[in-house]
């Protein structure tokens, strides 16, 4: 589409007189558009979404693990049971649950708080902590509904991507050939080869690489046998010496790609595959940070 849409912008002054040939290209021209809008909106949003989303259980699981030790050991020293029985609240823990059981745990730690206000201050938990704990729970609480939310915008905006890629394949092999064949073979025939150069098989999926790149490490070093998916199907490990890869028979439109390797921090794209055609496409994989030894 994107080739079309160059070669029309490039020669626009050629369709200038073809009322019908200009109506066809500025079609193309704007599904072109709408599809690049939609694939920025389908990307730009998830990445800072999950930056937000690691920053604010950070915060979430260290201010329980603070307020919860405090609240554990007064209860423990008076016998106060509320509190002496919370479990699942060390550091430790927190970052072994799911970000859904985090929230659980930091609600139930807000419950007590709220419920023994009195034996929460005299444990030491301050005002700010307090507020600051609820105020990291409602927080995390937002970001982590926000993706499934978000899923359903998703899904129409991928949905409308394939059918504006299912229109342009229809559009160039049933419109744009036998419109350029009749009107600009024998007039414009540089202007023809052109557009000929242009041309895409119309088939569901071709047999070429339709990606290919590298995959290295955050230094620069090529890495081997990486797990790929396509939209959560595994299709195998890719990566040779040099780290080079290639994949062939992808179904044109939009594309969910992910990349995994052991001790390192997968790695999920949304590319636009269209046919007959190679995109390129680097990936670099961070490692999985170490956490840090807990002191003795």
């Amino acid at each position: 589409m994107q080739n079309v849409v160059t070669f029309y912008q490039e020669n626009i002054t050629v369709f200038a007189e073809n009322e019908f040939a200009k109506s066809v290209f500025e079609t193309v021209e704007s599904k072109y558009n709408e599809t690049t809008a939609l694939i920025v909106e389908y990307d730009a949003s998830k990445e800072p979404i999950t930056k937000q989303k690691h920053k604010a259980f950070k915060k979430l699981k260290e201010l329980c693990a603070k307020v919860a030790a405090k609240m554990i050991s007064y209860g423990n020293f008076n016998g106060f049971e509320s509190f002496s029985e919370i479990t699942g609240c060390t550091k430790s823990e927190l970052n072994h649950c799911k970000q859904a059981e985090v929230i659980v745990h930091s609600k139930k730690l807000v419950t007590l708080i709220n419920a023994h206000a009195t034996e929460a201050t005299a444990s030491g938990v301050t005002e700010d902590e307090k507020t600051g704990l609820v105020a990291a729970y409602d927080e995390a609480s937002v970001l982590l509904s926000k993706p499934r939310k978000l899923q359903i915008k998703y899904k129409q905006a991928r949905e409308k991507i394939r059918i504006n890629i299912d229109w342009f394949v229809q559009t160039q092999k049933h419109t744009l050939k036998g419109m350029m064949q009749a009107n600009y073979a024998e007039s414009h025939p540089e202007v023809y080869k052109k557009y000929l150069r242009t041309l895409n098989p119309v088939t569901p999926s071709s047999t070429k690489r339709c990606i290919e790149g590298k995959i290295t490490n955050n230094k620069g070093e090529p890495l081997r046998a990486v797990a790929i998916t396509i939209n959560d199907e595994y299709i195998g490990k890719r990566g040779g010496t040099k780290g080079i890869f290639y994949i062939s028979n992808i179904q044109p439109g939009l594309q969910k790609i992910t990349f995994r390797l052991d001790a390192f921090q997968p790695q999920t794209q949304h590319v636009l595959i269209y046919p007959n055609t190679t995109l390129k496409l680097n990936v670099v994989l961070e490692p999985i940070p170490i956490p840090e030894m807990a002191e003795v």
